[in-house]
């Protein structure tokens, strides 16, 4: 990485000359072309040939590294559209939040476009680095609507991924449902929302069954989000404590298959 970048800045001292030597010539060939005709025709044709031939030369390099990144999307889309699903989540005041998903984002470009490039295409991308962030998010939640991403649980997951799919099994079914991540997340992995339904959702991925810290932390979810439900959603089954619980407490604990039917069970709550 150190070596394209170093290429890179003896890239943006190369190319002034060469578009200095290019005005020059220009110059030189008008000037003959003065010296030659009485007619301005010949000095305008030669002066518009090189203006587009400096063009094309300056714009070579952003061109072949849009090729490139166009390419590399294709290979990536899928794991970028999960990374989005993971890391865009909302905050205690329901603002979306870009920040992890941004970076994510400039990781990419680094990682897996930046090597690919000549010095004068990494150039390019430093120029143009906002717009492509900004272009890359726009394909990747395009493609999001027609392929969402988590679409089966798989043991493999790893517990952000969990959550992520839970909320993306939510909006299956019609639910305003994200991820909420950081320091005031107060216990809670998806807050969603549905026909006047606001409910904080614990999502645990245990390799045994879960017990009474989950339910204490989503009721304590519930209180600081000032939801009406609170549910435990997991992979494995639940402790008889955890259980008796979540029934003094008003908790829901679900398996991640049922949450197809989450609404039906809270429009019928006795909670």
């Amino acid at each position: 990485m150190r070596s394209k970048r170093a290429r890179a800045k003896r890239g943006v001292n190369i190319t002034p000359v060469l578009v200095a030597g290019m005005a020059l010539g220009a110059l030189w060939l008008v000037g003959n072309a003065i010296q030659q005709t009485d007619s301005m025709l010949p000095v305008l044709i030669v002066g518009a040939g090189l203006a587009f031939g400096a063009y094309a030369y300056l714009k070579a390099p952003e061109k072949s590294m849009r090729q490139k990144l166009s390419v590399a999307l294709v290979q990536h889309l899928d794991a970028l559209t999960t990374k989005r699903a993971q890391l865009v989540h909302r905050d205690a005041y329901g603002n979306q939040q870009m920040k992890r998903w941004n970076a994510e984002i400039s990781h990419f470009l680094s990682s897996v476009l930046l090597p690919q490039l000549s010095s004068r295409e990494a150039n390019a991308l430093s120029r143009h680095g906002e717009n492509l962030v900004a272009h890359i998010e726009q394909e990747v939640a395009r493609h999001a609507l027609s392929n969402p991403p988590l679409q089966e649980f798989s043991e493999t997951m790893s517990p952000s991924q969990y959550e992520a799919f839970c909320a993306e099994e939510l909006k299956r079914h019609g639910w305003d449902a994200a991820v909420t991540k950081g320091s005031r997340d107060q216990g809670v992995d998806v807050v969603a929302s549905k026909a006047g339904m606001r409910v904080v959702i614990q999502c645990k991925l245990y390799s045994q069954p879960v017990g009474n810290k989950a339910v204490q932390e989503v009721v304590a979810a519930r209180n600081f989000e000032r939801a009406r439900f609170a549910v435990v959603v997991s992979n494995n089954s639940y402790t008889t404590p955890a259980q008796t619980l979540a029934s003094a407490n008003g908790v829901y604990l679900m398996h991640h298959r049922e949450l197809a039917g989450l609404e039906n069970l809270l429009s019928n709550s006795t909670y």
